[in-house]
């Protein structure tokens, strides 16, 4: 069970303030909210935080595992189905290939790619990148998100709060 809003998200307190105030913020200017770069093992709420992003603001989020991403074209042929504000949730992003991260500056920046030496535009999306081993990212691609975010430890008393949460 994933909580629906971020408010609702158990722990990660300083993430979620910032969070929630991105999401005001392109709210009220009419825009997708700033690209997202988690970190943290798994279990610690990457997952759940970007659906309750989508949720909170009203938009539908594509998942990819980039494991499983061999060539840029996979991602921009789920990019091209997307529509403005939509997200696009990056699990596991570290496993992307060079040629792979590299290709995914100009959409973090412009809201475009090149495909075959033409440029093509794209929605004005939201990507959310998550990783299990963020020094694996270049630094090039992680300097291109807006927000950055190290997921912590629940204590115990968020622990007993997450059950209470699968128990309703």
């Amino acid at each position: 069970m994933r909580s629906k809003t971020i408010s609702n998200i158990v722990g990660q307190e300083s993430c979620k303030a910032v969070l929630v105030t991105l999401v005001n913020y392109a709210k009220m200017q009419n825009e997708a909210v700033p690209h997202c770069l988690l970190s943290g093992p798994s279990g610690f709420g990457k997952t759940s935080i970007a659906q309750a992003l989508a949720h909170d603001i009203g938009s539908n989020l594509f998942t990819v595992n980039c494991a499983g991403v061999g060539k840029p074209n996979k991602l921009f042929a789920i990019i091209d189905e997307m529509a403005d504000k939509d997200i696009l949730f990056m699990d596991e992003v570290h496993g992307l290939t060079k040629k792979t991260s590299e290709s995914l500056y100009t959409v973090l920046e412009d809201f475009c790619y090149y495909d075959e030496g033409y440029k093509r535009d794209t929605p004005k999306i939201t990507v959310i990148g998550a990783s299990t081993e963020i020094g694996k990212l270049p630094l090039p691609f992680k300097a291109r998100f807006k927000f950055t975010a190290s997921l912590v430890s629940y204590t115990d008393e968020q622990l007993i709060d997450v059950c209470y949460q699968i128990c309703e």
